[in-house]
């Protein structure tokens, strides 16, 4: 698998479904440096830095929802944080079609910093081992510290 360019778009589409395995996404952070998210349904939620809850953003028409990524993260030495987020529908159920556009922008892949277990790191690689990453089971996924970029360790959240 080869790392994208160091931007990209991505247009998403959810159909609406009452089962309940098949709505939502797994708490994680994005991977580059800024993603800027624009999505016109409730659902996404955050973890607030204060409560330790997660909480609904509420969806501006006209507004784009903006998240620093891992990458920026790491190079500001942590001063950054990303934003640990999720999809989950309100009440679970994803009534209708859900349909969202991100962009996303990267750092160049030859780009060093110290990732969330502190070693040494480039945006390629921690590119490459995060997608490794969502492809193992959840519990799995839980136990490291790629998918949250170590967001979900510092704020104690849990999967």
């Amino acid at each position: 698998m080869h790392a994208p360019k160091a931007r990209s778009i991505s247009c998403t589409t959810r159909p609406g479904t009452q089962n309940l395995d098949e709505v939502g996404q797994n708490m994680h952070t994005d991977i580059g440096t800024l993603t800027l998210l624009f999505a016109p349904q409730w659902g996404l939620q955050v973890v607030s830095p204060v409560t330790g809850a997660w909480e609904y953003v509420q969806p501006r028409e006209g507004h784009a929802i903006i998240n620093v990524a891992n990458t920026l993260r790491f190079l500001s030495k942590k001063r950054f944080r990303s934003a640990l987020h999720r999809v989950l529908p309100i009440g679970g159920v994803q009534k209708e079609d859900r349909y969202a556009v991100s962009y996303f922008l990267r750092a160049a892949d030859d780009t060093e910093f110290k990732d969330s277990n502190d070693e040494v790191s480039n945006a390629k690689s921690w590119y490459l081992t995060k997608y490794h990453t969502y492809e193992l089971p959840h519990d799995v996924q839980g136990e490291q510290t790629v998918l949250s970029g170590g967001m979900a360790q510092e704020l104690q959240a849990t999967f």
